[in-house]
């Protein structure tokens, strides 16, 4: 008989499993047997990055990381205030913590970003050095990257599930239905 779902004891359980190299779909599984709830416990499931997605796409998560370290560092550089701390620093934050669902963040950052530097441009069009045109070529160059690899990650590391509706007799005689997740493994 499953129990009634306990979140954080659920995510650290599956947080185990995956680091311990069980598929998603069996993660889900046997979480399933001991606990009720299947919709919030293909979220959990769906939202902690296998270790064949780390292995295979790790990589690409510390290029975002030091992009994001670097941009932190730099509009630190430029403009320290708590602001900017926060708004730079806690996107940062999530993906040393490989928290996939924050990704967006900085991809919203990074499209702020750019329209900030074009209006600035465009603003002193007329009075731009040369070490502008360096600094805004630099943030350009981390801002873009940044930008892709926080929309496509998210994608690699934490698939979405796959739904099917299951429809089947309980032991009264009714016919129920129910959602089945499928997680597939991103070979």
């Amino acid at each position: 008989m499953a129990s009634q779902i306990d979140e954080k004891q659920v995510r650290k359980k599956a947080k185990q499993l995956l680091s311990d190299g069980t598929t998603k779909q069996e993660t889900y599984e046997q979480l399933v047997d001991k606990f009720a709830g299947r919709e919030t416990l293909a979220k959990i499931v769906k939202r902690i990055p296998s270790q064949k997605a780390w292995e295979k796409y790790g990589v690409w998560n510390h290029v975002l990381s030091a992009l994001m370290i670097l941009l932190l560092l730099m509009m630190m550089l430029a403009n320290p205030t708590l602001g900017t701390f926060i708004w730079y620093g806690l996107p940062t934050l999530a993906i040393l913590m490989r928290k996939t669902r924050f990704y967006f963040w900085i991809a919203i950052l990074a499209g702020l970003g750019t329209v900030t530097i074009v209006a600035v441009t465009l603003s002193s069009a007329d009075s731009i050095q040369i070490d502008g045109i360096i600094r805004i070529s630099i943030f350009f160059v981390l801002l873009f990257p940044a930008a892709f690899l926080a929309i496509w990650l998210p994608k690699k590391l934490t698939p979405e599930p796959i739904e099917k509706r299951e429809f089947y007799e309980n032991k009264y005689g009714e016919k129920r239905s129910r959602i089945l997740f499928k997680f597939a493994e991103k070979a």
